[in-house]
């Protein structure tokens, strides 16, 4: 295999090394031929296995500078039947491991755990069958606000299953000195505590699933005084404002890494002075104490970033939903590629330029294209 000496470009195929071929031993393309032509071909722009094999082709020398290539490049079926076979745990790992290679560790970083159905996986007439939601690919990662890219993902069976998939998250990854924010399905005593062993800190929303602790925020923010920090966003044609009322925790069987409890006041204001509902306050609790009340406001105002920085880049720029690809651990597996191209082009640093733009640049320009792989352009 062609190596440059770019220590990024060894990681990405390493990487590769970490997944099992399941194909018989005389297969026309080396594993890392077919995995390296599927995230070109979704770096410039490809959405499914067709798109992929078109773009390789026209990237022909390009992907011959850098893999091994007989003849001609994987065809569009030979990339969907390996994707179909890898086997996702290998995958997960090896995802893993690019990952945090790639954009290293900061420290105070801020993880926002969350699920996403892809919902092309079932077509709409299985939609209507009870059984559909056991067919429904749920793919839950970790995603970092510094970095802004996914760290871990891994597939849940059902929504109903997201919080094993999030445990599972927690104990692989390395959380030390990282914020962890969770909505209130993870409000559980085993998923905080897997936080707290592994040296991280914690943000959960709490809800009426969490009755024990529910009851106790509401009971101590009628007998104590908080302490609060204010924000405002002028967006969308009025002006937001919060308040984040923080208070000392009780003591709550269950939730003993509990150190603050949190209540989210808002108003909303038009430009007209004209005052707008605010909705009901919302309650979270976290391991921070409440000195750090700065710190835990803007971790549960970033907890919106997976939705406006990873699920709405991965729908509207990679057309997610649409996505009717199905074949056994195929949906999931794609689901990788496309992380994996999203953290590439957001570690390309272009002010201003968008993941429509940057993909678009890489299918015209190949020193573009190996700028993003880390790749030294030939």
């Amino acid at each position: 295999m062609k190596r440059s000496a770019s220590s990024a470009q060894s990681t990405l195929f390493d990487s590769f090394a970490l997944i099992d071929d399941p194909r018989a031993a005389n297969a026309s393309h080396p594993l890392v031929t077919v995995l390296f032509c599927l995230i070109v071909g979704v770096l410039c722009g490809a959405d499914g296995f067709v798109q992929a094999e078109h773009i390789a082709r026209l990237k022909k020398g390009f992907i011959k500078r850098h893999v091994p290539l007989r003849r001609d490049v994987p065809t569009h079926d030979t990339m969907a039947r390996v994707l179909s076979d890898i086997d996702p745990a290998q995958f997960v790992r090896a995802f893993a491991t690019f990952m945090e290679h790639l954009t290293g560790r900061p420290a105070k970083d801020i993880i926002n755990i969350d699920g996403k159905t892809l919902r092309g996986v079932v077509g709409a007439a299985a939609v209507k069958r009870a059984q559909s939601a056991e067919n429904q690919a749920h793919i839950v990662s970790a995603f970092s606000c510094l970095r802004g890219v996914v760290l871990a993902q891994l597939r849940s069976k059902q929504v109903a299953n997201e919080v094993r998939a999030a445990q599972e998250l927690l104990e692989m990854l390395d959380i030390r000195g990282a914020v962890v924010t969770l909505d209130a399905a993870h409000t559980k005593t085993k998923t905080l505590e897997i936080i707290d062993e592994r040296g991280g800190d914690v943000v959960v929303a709490v809800k009426a699933n969490a009755p024990s602790l529910h009851a106790a925020i509401d009971k101590a923010f009628n007998a104590r005084r908080a302490k609060v920090v204010t924000t405002t966003e002028r967006t969308h044609g009025q002006d937001e404002y919060r308040a984040y009322e923080v208070i000392r925790a009780v003591a709550v069987p269950g939730f003993g890494s509990l150190r603050s409890f949190v209540r989210v006041v808002r108003e909303n204001v038009s430009h007209s002075g004209r005052k707008q509902e605010s909705g009901p306050e919302t309650y979270y609790a976290s391991s921070l104490l409440p000195r750090h009340a700065e710190r835990i406001a803007h971790c549960i105002r970033q907890r919106w970033s997976i939705e406006n920085k990873l699920h709405c880049v991965l729908d509207v720029t990679f057309d997610e939903d649409r996505s009717r690809i199905r074949s056994k651990h195929a949906p999931e597996n794609f689901s990788r590629v496309r992380h994996i191209a999203l953290g590439l082009l957001a570690q390309v640093k272009n002010p201003g330029v968008s993941f429509a733009m940057k993909r678009a640049s890489a299918s015209m320009d190949d020193r573009y294209l190996a700028r993003v792989l880390r790749l030294k352009s030939s």
